[in-house]
């Protein structure tokens, strides 16, 4: 058997295993057999939360179960769509912001669904994915709409959607 290196795994968890049984005979001496069970449940439901998280259960960016989570929340529907879009080619006022906000939603469902990539934390890699051509429409940083709204854009848009 080799030896238990000091900081490895091993090393770390043979030190817990016998500050374990240190506190168990502790509580078994002082409290009883009741003491010694609640001390077992205690320890073991700590050994539960430890290994979940030595497994991974934290290694996800927190950012992106919290995108994910936005995403089931509200449902992306087709509802008002023709609407929206012929205010928007005809440049009725207002119109525009709407029309970007609804795509970069469809955007962002793909691209969290497919690429696990969000606009706000990945913009180099998801401008690199959509292209030079429909990234003004998913920029975060950029405030208005580019441009006037038109047939070609919308074209461009649902292509690019359905490449990602």
């Amino acid at each position: 058997m080799k030896p238990l290196v000091p900081g490895s795994v091993a090393h770390s968890l043979a030190h817990a295993a016998v500050l374990v049984v240190v506190v168990e005979a502790g509580l078994a001496l002082v409290g009883g057999l009741s003491a010694f069970c609640g001390g077992a449940l205690v320890l073991a439901v700590l050994a539960l939360v430890v290994a979940r998280y030595a497994a991974g259960a934290h290694s996800e960016d927190p950012g992106h179960r919290e995108e994910a989570h936005r995403m089931r929340a509200r449902q992306v529907d087709l509802g008002d769509w023709r609407q929206l879009v012929a205010r928007s080619l005809r440049q009725e006022d207002g119109y525009g912001p709407v029309l970007r906000h609804r795509v970069q939603r469809l955007y962002d469902a793909r691209l969290l669904e497919r690429h696990r990539l969000s606009r706000h934390h990945h913009p180099e890699r998801v401008a690199e994915l959509t292209g030079p051509q429909v990234w003004p429409w998913l920029d975060p940083a950029r405030a208005e709409v580019p441009g006037p709204v038109t047939e070609s854009d919308l074209r461009l848009l649902v292509e690019g959607l359905h490449r990602l």
